[in-house]
């Protein structure tokens, strides 16, 4: 494979690890479920594992004898990464094409590869319609509001680029629950230290009724 498929087979795998885990870095998942729904074979997947361990984005957990670990866990790093993608969804990361532009695993249930399928950009566990309903008041209140919230210009082109993520993922069918909980983290982090008017006051209200 070249460059660009490896590269591709990083990012599925990771990202299939942290939906299964919902970004958890204490939780393990086993990775032969994931390794079998995206089609790849022990060897390959075995030396994706090993430039993900050597990057410091996950642990593996190997057995003598067993090409592939029998279960893998992720680093903070991992994470990190993980989630600086999907808040900004268009954009590679240093280790991975841009997160639109593939497919993901999903594990659901316990975490052993006993509910497996194959997933499109779309393969997430489904958001509530409240919480997208709060999100969407949220947006709106964000673009109508958002000069008297006195940011500075960096915290108002992170607040302008939440609402613009927040927004893309509201016009899909099926919205990524895991962007949209990391885009509201972002703006709960930039907007926590905003206090100086009644526009803050309410938006951080909002931000609080938001629930997956």
């Amino acid at each position: 494979m070249d460059l660009a498929q490896k590269q591709l087979a990083r990012a599925q795998i990771i990202n299939s690890v942290y939906d299964a885990v919902d970004g958890s870095e204490i939780l393990l998942v086993q990775v032969q479920p994931i390794v079998e729904a995206l089609g790849l074979s022990a060897d390959y997947a075995a030396d994706t594992l090993r430039y993900l361990e050597g990057e410091g984005l996950l642990e593996g957990f190997w057995s003598l004898g067993t090409p592939l670990p029998q279960a893998v866990q992720l680093t903070h790093r991992g994470v990190v990464e993980v989630e600086e993608a999907r808040t900004q969804p268009a954009l590679p990361t240093q280790h991975f094409p841009a997160y639109n532009t593939f497919n993901v695993v999903n594990i659901g249930g316990d975490m052993v590869g006993s509910a497996i399928q194959q997933g499109s950009p779309g393969a997430q566990q489904n958001v509530n319609t409240a919480g997208v309903d709060a999100i969407r008041e949220l947006t709106v209140f964000l673009r109508d509001r958002l000069d008297e919230l006195n940011l500075s210009p960096e915290e108002r082109d992170e607040v302008t680029a939440g609402i613009e993520a927040l927004e893309g993922q509201l016009r899909l069918p099926t919205p990524k629950r895991s962007i949209l909980t990391a885009c509201v983290g972002e703006l709960r982090a930039v907007l926590s230290g905003v206090t100086t008017s009644i526009a803050a006051g309410e938006v951080m209200h909002l931000l609080s009724e938001i629930r997956f």
